[in-house]
């Protein structure tokens, strides 16, 4: 099998554009995992506090 410059191009194209594809979607996972702890913290703050207060 022959590799012609626009045979390689395609294929890099190709392997790159799943390679970042993959890196923003666990990227975007990631940060809406650490949204929602960050809100669980928070809550949880406000949780401690109220009792806290009584």
């Amino acid at each position: 099998m022959e590799l012609t410059p626009a045979g390689l191009l395609f294929m890099s194209v190709s392997w790159l554009s799943i390679i970042l594809l993959t890196i923003y979607c666990f990227m975007k996972t990631l940060s809406e995992d650490t949204e929602k702890i960050v809100g669980t913290l928070e809550v949880e703050a406000d949780i401690d506090a109220e009792e806290h207060d009584k």
